[in-house]
C-alpha cells in the first residue's frame, strides 16, 4: 500500500463526524488561567453535542470555571497515513432525564465497542452510577479536520469531498 507522506489535506464536515463516531477515546483540552489540562475521555457524539461522565475533580473544576473546551480524536494506520479531528464547544453539565439520556448513549457506546449486542441490567448499577458521576455534554460550535495519505487507504471513495469547514 502506497502512501502519500507529506500531502496532508482538510476533512469535510461529514468525514470529521464520522471520526467522532468512530474513535473510541478522544483527549479533552480545558484550561483555567494559566492552567491547560488535557485528559483522555470515553465519549459519545449526538450532534451536536458530545456526552461524556466523570467523578469531581480537576477536569469538572477547571470546565466549571471556564466551560471553553475541545476535544481532539484521530484514526492512525500509519505515520504517514492519520486522520485528526477538533471539536471545539462548550461545556454543560447535564442532569435528570437529560443525564439519563446521556448515561444510556454511553453504556451503549460501550457495550457496541466492546463487541457486545447488550449488557445485562444486573452489570451495571444504572442509578449508582447516575448519583456518583458528573455527567456533562460540550455543545458542538465548530470542528475541523486534517489527514495525511490517501483516504482511499482508510476506505473512502476516492472521489470524497476535501475543504475545510470551519463551523456548521
Amino acid at each position: 500500500m502506497e502512501t502519500e507522506h507529506g500531502k496532508m489535506s482538510s476533512l469535510d464536515q461529514a468525514e470529521c463526524l464520522r471520526v467522532l463516531e468512530n474513535s473510541p477515546i478522544g483527549h479533552l483540552g480545558c484550561f483555567s488561567h494559566k492552567e491547560v489540562y488535557v485528559v483522555p475521555i470515553t465519549y459519545v457524539i449526538d450532534y451536536p453535542y458530545i456526552y461524556s461522565h466523570s467523578s469531581n475533580g480537576k477536569k469538572i473544576a477547571l470546565m466549571q470555571k471556564n466551560p471553553h473546551v475541545c476535544l481532539e480524536v484521530e484514526e492512525v494506520h500509519s505515520l504517514f497515513e492519520w486522520k485528526s479531528v477538533i471539536a471545539w464547544g462548550t461545556f454543560e453539565q447535564v442532569k435528570g432525564e437529560e443525564a439519563t439520556k446521556a448515561m444510556r448513549l454511553l453504556i451503549q457506546r460501550v457495550v457496541k465497542m466492546n463487541g457486545e449486542e447488550h449488557l445485562s441490567p444486573l452489570t451495571v448499577d444504572f442509578a449508582a452510577m447516575l448519583e456518583t458521576a458528573v455527567i456533562y455534554r460540550i455543545h458542538i460550535k465548530k470542528i475541523t479536520g486534517r489527514y495525511e495519505g490517501s483516504l482511499q487507504n482508510f476506505g473512502l471513495d476516492a472521489n470524497h469531498e476535501r475543504g475545510t469547514h470551519d463551523t456548521f
